[in-house]
């Protein structure tokens, strides 16, 4: 194809869920996570993904979410087109920028062995530029993409040596004991307390508290457990056998009943319905 993009898209909300599934790409994917936490795995390598941070995978190379179902992220991406071949990355069509220039790139790209990094918001506002021109399929669009692609290209490649004025925010010490939170509770949904005693053990009065989590992740604290939990409880209704009471109780509900009652409203379909494979699209709330 002769475009430089060959797909991209901007996904926003806490009501969407994304399917992360394992696959491959025809091109270099590009995804700047402007808000939520996420795992996602190239290859056999585990990559924590946060605010703020810049993802990258090469066409060859297996990539996908950890969890496959991720929710309230808040990103935007498009796939650069380089070709397919193993090994070797062409400079994409109809994009002002030199061969030397690209040559230089390319190797920095098969050579680096880093697929995450944070980087400045101006970066992931070229980014998102990017693809709302990309789906704004207007004449004036398609003028502005190729020299849109070709700043990013210039400080894709400043940022991999290392030169880059990256500079990313310091974060202030509230910030990074609310995404020490998220960190743990990620791990550990069925293990919580009530708001004001998670807003305690950051040091943090329970508004405050809040509007961080929020700031982080695009839910408050306790939407965010419960599609924690709702997610390991998907988990555990697919590969396992173990009865939904059971489930229920591990992932951190006092009742079956009420554990129903939020599958349905997060899922859109009851827990037994799920684990059967008849299953809702969307999360909800």
């Amino acid at each position: 194809m002769n475009i430089p993009i060959t797909l991209a898209g901007k996904h926003e909300g806490a009501k969407i869920r994304l399917d992360l599934e394992q696959h491959y790409n025809d091109g270099l994917e590009v995804v700047y996570l402007r808000k939520g936490h996420a795992r996602w795995a190239v290859e056999d390598q585990i990559l924590p993904v946060q605010p703020g941070d810049l993802f990258f995978t090469l066409p060859w190379e297996r990539h996908g979410g950890v969890e496959r179902f991720q929710w309230g992220l808040h990103l935007e991406w498009f796939i650069l087109n380089v070709g397919e071949r193993p090994g070797r990355l062409q400079m994409p069509p109809g994009v002002p920028y030199s061969e030397t220039r690209w040559s230089m790139l390319e190797d920095l790209l098969l050579r680096t062995p880093v697929r995450c990094l944070p980087v400045p918001e101006s970066f992931g506002n070229l980014l998102a530029e990017i693809a709302g021109e990309y789906e704004a399929q207007t004449e004036q669009a398609s003028l502005r993409l190729p020299h849109l692609i070709s700043l990013f290209l210039l400080d894709l490649e400043t940022l991999l040596q290392g030169d880059a004025p990256q500079n990313p925010p310091r974060i202030p010490e509230a910030d990074k004991r609310v995404r020490q939170w998220i960190e743990a509770v990620s791990r550990h949904p069925e293990s919580t307390a009530p708001l004001d005693e998670m807003a305690e053990s950051c040091g943090l009065k329970r508004s405050r508290f809040s509007a961080l989590v929020k700031s982080a992740t695009g839910d408050t604290p306790i939407n965010f457990l419960n599609r924690l939990r709702i997610q390991k409880a998907c988990n555990l209704l697919e590969h396992t056998e173990e009865s939904i009471t059971h489930i229920a109780f591990e992932c951190g509900y006092e009742s079956s009943q009420y554990f129903a009652r939020m599958f349905r409203s997060y899922m859109n379909c009851s827990p037994g319905d799920y684990r059967n494979g008849d299953r809702g699209m969307e999360m909800s709330p």
